[in-house]
C-alpha cells in the first residue's frame, strides 16, 4: 500500500505507467503494476486537459477539471488494466460536491449513508 499526498492528475497518471522512485511515486522494483488505484477526493484533483485554453488558468471542482481528471482516470484505466476508484464526496445538505457530470462516465455509483441507529449502508 502506497499513499501519495498529490492533486496532481497528471503526474499521477504517469507514475502509474512510469514509475517516479527518485521522487517516491511509483510502485518499487518487485511488482509490474499496481492493483488498484484510488483517488480521494476527485474535487481536489486537476491535469492539463482541464486547464483554460484562453487564460491558462484551472478551477479545482469546477465541471471541466472534473470531467477532464474522470477522462484522464479512464483513459488510465482502460490502457493500463488497472481498476481506478474515484471518490466523490457530499454537502452537509447530501449533494453532491461539485458537478454531477461524473455520474455518467463511471461504471457505478456506490453512496454510503448513515443509517438506523448510525449504521452505515451502501446505496447503489
Amino acid at each position: 500500500i502506497e499513499v501519495w499526498a498529490e492533486n496532481d492528475g497528471d503526474l499521477v497518471a504517469g507514475c502509474v505507467v512510469d514509475p517516479r522512485p527518485d521522487i517516491g511515486m511509483g510502485p518499487d522494483a518487485s511488482k509490474t503494476r499496481y492493483e488498484l488505484v484510488v483517488i480521494d477526493s476527485m474535487q481536489t484533483m486537476v491535469c492539463s486537459d482541464g486547464v483554460s485554453k484562453s487564460t491558462g488558468s484551472y478551477a479545482t471542482g469546477s465541471v471541466t477539471m472534473v470531467r477532464s481528471v474522470a477522462n484522464l482516470m479512464m483513459r488510465l484505466s482502460k490502457g493500463t488494466g488497472t481498476p481506478i476508484i474515484l471518490v466523490g464526496h457530499v454537502t452537509k445538505s447530501n449533494s453532491v460536491a461539485g458537478p454531477r457530470t461524473v455520474e455518467h462516465m463511471v461504471d457505478t455509483i456506490l453512496i454510503l449513508e448513515s443509517g438506523e441507529n448510525d449504521v452505515r449502508v451502501v446505496r447503489v
